[in-house]
């Protein structure tokens, strides 16, 4: 019987017989063999890559078992039909002659049962009749990955990893890649080329078989949050390959006193050359820093920071500050709190005691820390913020313009201590260092202030006010910018000479 398309009627009866439907094969996609033989015909393929164009289906399978079954199935396919006595018959698999097909296996992706059957064949000659260059033994290449992903260079790779890793103390470990702009379009391209939508990309195949291998080898688990160590690998540049590797930072919490005047907190760069330590037009020395590229030889960050990063070998440390004195002011009573942060340390192992020892010996008349423990990035956040609301006691030595007599100074204690004890003061940002600060005026509390005569050209006062208040401009006013200000209920200009942080305490 002729086939003929079926009525809707007709569709609903048992008694339809088969060769009754007509099937238009026309409107089907290529099946999957099909678009493997169209793919090698544009590329050669590794296995990796021929598998992973079809990740998503056969989950259940990896890449190179996904792509031996699909070259298996066509090589078997054409092993059939090559056995078949006419030649019409063996030009049935997708109107191609069956050895062309396996010609195109061995050639692109090296597929050994292709080679065999073509050599069991290569005897009658009327089978290779229309093949023009039979498959040679050239050495392999895939054009998609450049046989990164061959097992071989895999575990090079992962060789060259766990050499580069070995200084490294982590618990847990995440694999990613950079990669070139050329491998990306040609991904791009032969996707885009053959409708491949159920594909895994090359850097997605790559970490997974490098994480995987080094899984294996090193007995630790990936993580995809916040790994020990991130290691990244480098193929930007076209056939070179380069790693990175970041560790997770170290941070540590403790306390801080500083002996000393003119020791900054944190490290400043020379404001000439920026810390470059050479004029970047002239290239000759800064003449400002000397070439040292600083401003100052040492910081409270310098002599904290360096003996962790040698512990840890890591390579730099941030300090994180509740706050921060003056250059010139001491801190002293029971010191400040900071969070020391340390990036890419390779030893995370660190005994806090002999580290705290050792910085207070080296330093034993500038600073002193102590109450060294481990934190977390949250730590800092939290500092930070609570700094604003710390109580804090000051310790000032005043210089009078004008000679003051001890009854004046007695007299116009009594008028500060009404007018600023438990008092909102503004201040906007103080001159010295609206440069590097927002211009804005806030608003600070003095909990108290107490005095005491020292001679007719100096005072001494007791400051207890909120965190983050200018000391220095609550005495002498900053030209008007600080307000209300000691210089300015006293009527007589003054300068503090001495500041020192006494106590940091916890406001009630």
């Amino acid at each position: 019987m002729e086939n003929r398309p079926i009525s809707h009627e007709e569709s609903q009866s048992e008694d339809l017989k088969e060769e009754e439907i007509q099937i238009n094969y026309t409107n089907l996609s290529p099946s999957i063999y099909q678009k493997t033989i169209d793919l090698l015909k544009y590329n050669c393929l590794c296995n990796e890559c021929l598998g992973r164009q079809f990740s998503y289906l056969g989950t259940a399978t990896s890449n190179f078992e996904r792509a031996h079954a699909i070259l298996l199935g066509i090589t078997m396919e054409c092993h059939l039909l090559l056995s078949k006595t006419t030649f019409q018959e063996r030009f049935m698999f997708y109107n191609q002659n069956p050895i062309e097909i396996l010609d195109l296996l061995a050639r692109r992706t090296n597929f050994i049962p292709a080679r065999k059957i073509i050599d069991q064949f290569k005897d009658k000659e009327f089978i290779f009749s229309t093949l023009s260059n039979s498959s040679g033994t050239t050495e392999f290449n895939c054009q998609l990955c450049e046989n990164i992903l061959m097992p071989k260079n895999i575990s090079e790779i992962c060789n060259s990893i766990n050499f580069k890793t070995r200084e490294y103390d982590f618990s847990d470990f995440l694999i990613g890649t950079h990669l070139n702009a050329v491998q990306a379009d040609k991904e791009d391209e032969l996707r885009a080329k053959f409708n491949l939508k159920n594909g895994e990309s090359f850097k997605a195949n790559l970490n997974r078989l490098i994480g995987k291998e080094l899984q294996d080898l090193w007995k630790k688990q990936p993580k995809y949050e916040q790994p020990g160590l991130m290691i990244t690998i480098n193929l930007e540049l076209k056939g070179k390959m380069d790693f990175n590797l970041r560790s997770l930072p170290l941070y540590f919490k403790g306390r801080y006193k500083k002996w000393v005047r003119d020791l900054p907190q944190t490290h400043w760069h020379c404001f000439e050359c920026h810390g470059k330590g050479f004029n970047k037009f002239t290239k000759k020395i800064c003449t400002e820093c000397g070439g040292t590229g600083d401003r100052y030889p040492s910081s409270i960050q310098d002599l904290i920071g360096n003996e962790f990063v040698k512990v840890t070998k890591g390579e730099e440390a941030l300090f994180h500050g509740a706050g921060r004195e003056d250059i010139d002011a001491r801190c002293i009573g029971s010191g400040r709190s900071f969070i020391i942060e340390i990036r890419n340390p390779k030893i995370r192992k660190v005994e806090l005691t002999e580290v705290a020892q050792n910085i207070n010996k080296n330093n034993k008349t500038k600073i002193f820390v102590d109450s060294l423990i481990s934190a977390t990035k949250k730590d800092i956040i939290e500092i930070k913020r609570s700094s604003e609301y710390l109580r804090k006691n000051y310790n000032a030595l005043v210089y009078f313009a004008q000679p003051i007599s001890k009854n004046e100074f007695k007299e116009n204690l009594q008028k500060a201590e009404e007018i600023l004890n438990d008092k909102i003061i503004n201040q906007r940002t103080p001159l010295r260092v609206v440069h590097r600060r927002s211009d804005k005026t806030r608003k600070k509390k003095i909990h108290s202030i107490t005095g005491k005569y020292v001679d007719s050209r100096h005072g001494f006062f007791k400051i207890n006010s909120q965190g983050g208040m200018y000391i220095k401009e609550m005495i002498h006013g900053d030209n008007g910018r600080t307000n209300p200000s000691l210089s300015k209920i006293f009527g007589n200009p003054m300068l503090c000479v001495e500041l020192d942080v006494v106590e940091i305490e916890e406001s009630k």
